[in-house]
């Protein structure tokens, strides 16, 4: 006999199906495209200047515009494919039977009315060496319109030190990277296959694919100090605003003119008062082409070469000269040698 909690929540979701497939509103994300172009306007004015870190958060803030125009898209592609009258749902006995194949095969089914949502758990799951836990995978019904109406949601968090939002490499804010999987989770959401979408998402988490992962497992423990090869996470790094290279807080220095945060190749320290300099900020001597900071310079001359050019510089005579017809007390031989002259 069939518990009343399999067949009510079957009821539930087969009338959810039926609401689903008669929608007759469909947009097209235009504002979320017009957002999209002029952040990537925005991305190409930095670029064509060379503002770093600018064009760093004009990327970051077009990846999230697009990423929402992707899911706006996508979530239309889901409504005209649950519309279409030629697609079989499934039954209130397809229903019922995939809720009892649910229990058998994951062990945890939980069925919660109020809310609408129908969620399993996984078994820990371990990708290449990197222990992620176990995930919970919970359907809201309500939402079975949407391009994505479950969340994966990590039991036991081992998030990655370089994004502490991203729990397996494929999910993000317990959003899930579908890769290729993609169309047929879409087509089980369609028909209302519950057995296959769970087992499909199911599998896409127990796989690895670095193409498509948010965060690679190479990089899950935290991203590499470019100059002493540490690893460290988001709170414990940060980025050179000259060339972008990524660098741990004991390796960035600070530019004491501009401020600028920079790694050891992109900075100088000033021969003159040892303060740190970004390349921006530096300036060589023209005589010995030592780095100087501009305070430590006149006329692009270092204090200590001009102290050496005042020294060579030789010092003037006032003594006399002999004029035609004049005479003089000393006679000079041609040797050179001066002697007194003697008065005949």
């Amino acid at each position: 006999m069939i518990p009343k909690l399999v067949v009510r929540t079957a009821v539930r979701i087969h009338d959810q199906l039926q609401r689903n497939r008669s929608r007759p509103a469909l947009f097209l994300p235009e504002t979320s495209w017009q957002e999209c172009q002029q952040q990537l306007r925005l991305h190409d004015l930095a670029a064509q200047h060379h503002w770093l870190e600018a064009e760093r958060q004009m990327q970051f803030r077009l990846h999230q515009t697009v990423t929402q125009c992707r899911r706006q898209l996508q979530q239309l592609c889901s409504q005209l494919e649950t519309n279409d009258p030629s697609k079989r749902l499934a039954t209130l006995g397809d229903l019922a039977a995939d809720l009892l194949a649910l229990e058998r095969e994951f062990g945890n089914r939980q069925i919660d009315l109020r809310c609408s949502v129908l969620s399993v758990e996984t078994e820990p799951i371990v990708l290449e060496g990197v222990d992620l836990g176990r995930f919970r995978i919970a359907l809201d019904w309500s939402l079975w319109g949407d391009d994505q109406p479950y969340d994966i949601i990590a039991l036991d968090p081992n998030p990655a030190a370089g994004n502490s939002a991203v729990t397996q490499p494929h999910v993000e804010q317990d959003g899930l990277c579908t890769g290729e999987g993609r169309l047929p989770i879409r087509q089980a959401l369609a028909e209302g296959r519950l057995f296959d979408l769970f087992l499909l998402i199911r599998q896409i988490l127990s796989t690895y694919n670095p193409d498509s992962a948010y965060v690679k497992l190479d990089d899950w423990n935290g991203i590499e100090c470019r100059d002493c090869g540490r690893r460290s996470g988001d709170d414990e790094r940060d980025r050179c605003e000259r060339c972008g290279e990524d660098l741990c807080l004991d390796c960035i220095v600070s530019c004491e003119r501009c401020d600028r945060r920079c790694c050891t190749d992109c900075s100088g320290q000033c021969a003159g008062c040892q303060n740190r300099l970004c390349d921006r900020c530096q300036n060589q001597c023209d005589v010995c082409d030592e780095t100087f900071c501009q305070e430590c310079l006149t006329d692009e001359i270092c204090s200590e070469c001009r102290e050496q050019q005042e020294d060579e510089v030789p010092e003037t005579t006032d003594q006399p000269t002999c004029e035609a017809g004049q005479s003089s007390d000393t006679a000079v031989h041609a040797d050179g040698v001066g002697q007194t002259a003697v008065p005949a």
